[in-house]
């Protein structure tokens, strides 16, 4: 038996070696974690990919990490780009009708035309003339001549209720006088009213009055004959028979051949 197995030495030895080897185990532990926290790589993100390595290349060296991007600040206040408010421009407003006025030209005067008197229709009766009490009353322009009508040499006259020769609607006398003895046509210019007469001169009228009025018919044209009470001529103008119409005097003659002339 040695006698060295029993004696304490080799015991603290032996306890000393286990210290000391746990020792260097806990530092290379140590070391080890600490080379490989000071190797490991930041993880990539999977969006980034990795450049190929060479197949040429020495042992990689511990990259370093690249340095993160900044984040832009946003601003203080950001809008939503949905909610942002859109800017009209404003519609011009048309007036209304009521705001717009509407402007007329001012009528100008226009000058009264004389107005005619209304025409008879043809009937059995429409060419009798009418009698004094009937026939409507014309406005006189003026002083008559107030000449007596019994007194005028023989001849022929003509006579008008206005000093004008063409007034229409005012009566008209065209006639010869041969002693007491007259004969012609009374009419109203541009109506349908005319006769042909017969009568006594008097002092201002023509009395015991016949007439001859011509009447159109289905058996044909013919004359009808009336009488009159009398022909005033205190309200009539002598304006002369060299200025009455041609259509007057040739009535004129015709009246002459229908009630005659004493001569």
């Amino acid at each position: 038996m040695n006698p060295n197995l029993n004696s304490p030495q080799p015991v603290k030895l032996y306890c000393k070696s286990l210290k000391l080897i746990r020792f260097i185990l806990i530092l290379g532990v140590l070391g080890i974690s600490s080379l490989g926290c000071q190797s490991s790589s930041p993880t990539v993100s999977e969006t980034q990919t990795s450049p190929p390595t060479p197949s040429n290349t020495q042992a990689s060296l511990p990259i370093e990490p690249e340095p993160l991007a900044v984040p832009l600040t946003p601003p203080a206040n950001p809008i939503p780009i949905a909610t942002q408010p859109t800017t009209r421009t404003p519609l011009a407003t048309l007036p209304t009708v009521s705001d717009t006025q509407t402007f007329s030209p001012t009528p100008t005067d226009i000058p009264a035309l004389p107005t005619l008197p209304e025409t008879q229709a043809l009937s059995p009766t429409a060419g009798k003339p009418q009698t004094p009490s009937s026939l409507p009353l014309k406005p006189s322009t003026g002083t008559s001549t107030n000449q007596v009508i019994k007194t005028l040499p023989d001849g022929d006259y003509f006579y008008g209720e206005s000093p004008e020769l063409n007034s229409p609607g005012r009566k008209y006398v065209v006639f010869r006088k041969t002693g007491n003895l007259i004969v012609g046509q009374e009419y109203f210019l541009q109506t349908d009213t005319s006769h042909c007469f017969r009568g006594t001169a008097d002092l201002n009228s023509i009395d015991n009055v016949k007439i001859a009025y011509f009447e159109p018919s289905l058996e044909g044209a013919k004359w009808l004959f009336g009488e009159l009470e009398s022909i005033k001529t205190t309200d009539l103008y002598q304006l002369g028979f060299d200025k009455a119409p041609e259509f007057a005097t040739a009535n004129l003659r015709e009246c002459i051949k229908i009630l005659g002339n004493e001569t």
